[in-house]
């Protein structure tokens, strides 16, 4: 989740909508697409995902890259109330979160915490996307490799 468990343990000059000004200059998603080497089909899978998110937290006058827990949740809470759990899970969580993760451990990025896992903890919706990769994905995993499906 990274140095913080919670948002209202992040000092406010280390929350990340309080610190996007500062790198404003650059793309921090186009740097981590780069970077992943995702296939052409991923690509397109992520373009949808981005754009999504990218007219969310516009309507919120946030940088995509820099979001409040609560950016994250009203995000997921839309799509949740709008498409199937599997696909809000498979195109939007999965991206956002991975992203985070990279920016996470990148020194040259200013991310101290996920935004998305801190959701999981901290909102309905976070814990709703949580329950269905712990419930589902990872059951579907299990079952699998008990099955001999996975090596």
């Amino acid at each position: 989740m990274g140095v913080y468990a919670r948002e209202a343990a992040v000092p406010p000059r280390r929350r990340l909508p309080a610190i996007a000004g500062r790198y404003a200059d650059r793309d921090l998603f186009a740097e981590y697409e780069s970077m992943a080497g995702f296939t052409e089909w991923q690509s397109k899978k992520h373009a949808r995902c981005r754009r999504a998110w990218e007219a969310h937290m516009e309507t919120r006058g946030g940088d995509p890259a820099f979001p409040s827990v609560a950016d994250v949740d009203s995000f997921l809470s839309e799509r949740i109330d709008a498409v199937a759990m599997d696909t809000v899970y498979r195109i939007y969580w999965t991206y956002l979160r991975r992203f985070f993760k990279w920016a996470l451990w990148r020194t040259d990025c200013p991310h101290r915490y996920n935004p998305v896992l801190m959701a999981c903890v901290e909102t309905e919706a976070g814990q709703e996307m949580w329950t269905y990769f712990i419930e589902t994905v990872k059951g579907e995993l299990l079952d699998a490799k008990e099955a001999g499906e996975l090596e």
